[in-house]
């Protein structure tokens, strides 16, 4: 097997085209005698890849630190001397999965881009 056909089968798995990735393997120039443990393997692999990519998600969003705007708008509203209502504390729980949805956002964004 040619290392650009290797190449072509490995791009359709990744591009979640198991059909054509088990074809590319099946072609008569390939010296792949089993399949399955080589789907399995490479399955494996892009899991593993994953699950390192949602782990640096998950980091980067407990770092999430409150902008400066909510900061002060909610010390604001504090030294108003304004009783707090549910309404302020939903705002500011809504502000912060903003955040965090962010950082997932540019993360998805920066392996699109790759």
């Amino acid at each position: 097997m040619s290392l650009n056909a290797a190449l072509n089968a490995t791009i359709a798995l990744i591009e979640n085209r198991p059909a054509q990735f088990r074809e590319m393997l099946r072609e008569p120039t390939s010296d792949v005698k089993n399949i399955s443990p080589v789907y399995t393997r490479m399955i494996r692999s892009l899991d593993f890849y994953a699950a390192t990519k949602i782990r640096i998600a998950l980091m980067a969003a407990l770092h999430v630190q409150p902008a400066e705007e909510q900061l002060k708008a909610w010390d604001d509203l504090v030294d108003s001397g304004a009783k707090l209502t549910r309404a302020d504390y939903e705002r500011v729980y809504f502000d912060g999965v903003t955040s965090v949805e962010k950082v997932f956002e540019g993360i998805l964004n920066m392996l699109e881009e790759k």
